[in-house]
Parts: C-alpha cells; structure tokens; sequence
C-alpha cells in the first residue's frame, strides 16, 4: 500500500517516514 502526498505523488507506504 501506500499514499498520496500533498504534491500529489504515490509513495509507497515502506518510503513514508
């Protein structure tokens, strides 16, 4: 899984700090 950051780009949830 993952999200969608305020700039609009997925980032894969293992990248998100």
């Amino acid at each position: 899984m993952g999200k969608v950051n305020k700039l609009g780009t997925w980032v894969p949830h293992q990248l998100t700090s």
